[in-house]
């Protein structure tokens, strides 16, 4: 799991992440990897929850999966279990 800050400070940041603990990777982009990243995944808001597989793929985007997003990544992580596993 990453987080990754767009269009903000690294200093606000790290004071945010004392106040709200996120025990998962994080990195802050400055103003041109921000827009370049919107661009890329077609990002229209911030915060954007946006579910990429392994191979780099988008699997999920947007709010409507946000829901049931417990429920979505276990069923992604399931099956990546089961390919792995088969593959060996």
């Amino acid at each position: 799991m990453l987080s990754i800050a767009v269009f903000d400070e690294e200093e606000k940041v790290t004071k945010h992440r004392k106040e709200w603990p996120m025990p998962w990777d994080h990195a802050v982009l400055d103003q041109e990897g921000s827009d370049r990243l919107m661009g890329i995944f077609q990002a229209m808001g911030v915060p954007s929850y946006i579910l990429v597989g392994p191979d780099g793929k988008v699997l999920e985007k947007g709010f409507a999966w946000r829901s049931n997003m417990k429920e979505i990544l276990r069923d992604y992580l399931v099956k990546t279990d089961s390919v792995q596993s088969s593959e060996k």
